[in-house]
Order: structure tokens, then C-alpha cells, then sequence
């Protein structure tokens, strides 16, 4: 797990309660994500500018659960490595970093354009492995691993339990979201989004 950045110092944004159930399809479309907390666009880790491509968070909770959203600008769409590969660098994906303020109770999300998924959970080890799993899926326009078309977009929807964040309604934890992506001719960028979040 590698060190994330602090959020700054600013109001925290609230993640609201949710009242629907959500189906885990990758589609943004109930009215859990248009009543949820928005990000905005993502900057540049570089420049601080907003990033290009457009990459989004949305955040809401339903009680027990995290509901994350997460949406990706992209031409060409790339995601090889399976779940029981090694992680490929080049892969597109986003990494979310949720931890307590103070560094305390890390817990770390991947989810690639594929669906893949690896979490590392802030619970200790033997906690952890009686904590229910996230999951997430994942919809694209376009094709995946095909230089040859220009895709569009990839979309994912994750829940994740709030014990396995060692977290509970009310609680103030710090953000560190990151999306990297590799466009057609173009140098490797990435784009972060760092905010405390209150969970409603």
C-alpha cells in the first residue's frame, strides 16, 4: 500500500443516506447517483488543472454500506491483467484510498476496467476474512484491448461494507481517488481527487 497524500483542510463533503436499492449493473442511472455527494472532475496530478481525461466520483451510503460511482472519459480502453494476475501498470483503473484522519485503519480499493478487484482491508487480518468482500461491476462504451476503434467510456459501481473500513455511520474519513490512463499518441497521465467525506 503506498503512502496517499493528506486531503486538504476544507468543510468535508457529506455522503448521503440512500433509501433505494441499488442494482450492481455499472449503470449510473437509479436516483441513489443523482441525489449522491459529486467530486467533480478530477486534477491533473501534474498541473493541479483538471484532468484530462475526464474521470468522477459519486458517494452515497445506504446505512452499512459505502456506494461508490465511479466514471471514466476514454478513447482506448485497456484492462489485461485477470483477477489472479499480476497487476499490470498500464491497466486502466482506479485505485481508492479511504482512511481515518491520522493516517489510522488504511483501506485500499483497485478496480480495472475488466473488473477486477483487490482490496485491502483496514480490519486486521484475522477480522477481515469474516467481513463480507466488496464488489463492484463494471460497464464500458466500447471495446476493450482494441487500439484499432475509439471507445468512449467505462462506468463502475462498488459497495462497500463500512466494517470493512472500520468505519461507522457519522465518521469523517479521508479520500485519496486516482485514475490513470494512457491516450492514443499520448503520455501516461493521471488525475487524483483527495477530500474528507462525512458519512451520513
Amino acid at each position: 500500500m503506498v503512502h496517499q497524500p493528506v486531503p486538504p483542510a476544507e468543510l468535508p463533503l457529506f455522503a448521503p443516506r440512500a433509501f433505494q436499492p441499488l442494482a450492481l449493473d455499472g449503470a449510473l442511472t437509479e436516483s441513489i447517483w443523482r441525489a449522491a455527494a459529486h467530486s467533480g472532475p478530477f486534477a491533473d496530478e501534474q498541473t493541479g488543472q483538471p484532468a484530462v481525461p475526464h474521470s468522477e466520483l459519486r458517494l452515497a451510503d445506504d446505512g452499512e454500506r459505502l456506494l461508490l460511482g465511479l466514471y471514466a472519459a476514454d478513447e482506448d480502453i485497456v484492462a489485461k491483467a485477470k483477477q489472479t494476475d499480476p497487476l499490470d501498470p498500464a491497466d486502466d483503473a482506479f485505485i481508492v484510498h479511504i482512511q481515518h484522519p491520522g493516517g489510522t485503519a488504511p483501506y485500499e480499493l483497485y478496480v480495472s476496467a475488466n473488473g477486477t478487484i483487490r482490496e485491502t482491508a483496514a480490519a486486521p487480518a484475522a477480522t477481515a476474512q469474516h467481513l463480507a468482500a466488496s464488489s463492484c461491476a463494471v460497464e464500458m462504451d466500447g471495446s476493450l484491448n482494441n487500439p484499432d476503434d475509439d471507445d468512449e467510456e467505462w462506468v463502475v459501481e462498488c459497495i462497500v461494507p463500512l466494517a470493512r473500513l472500520g468505519a461507522h455511520i457519522g465518521d469523517t474519513l479521508e479520500f485519496a481517488v486516482k485514475r490513470c490512463d494512457t491516450p492514443k499518441n499520448a503520455a501516461r497521465r493521471c488525475g487524483v481527487w483527495l477530500r474528507r467525506v462525512q458519512i451520513q
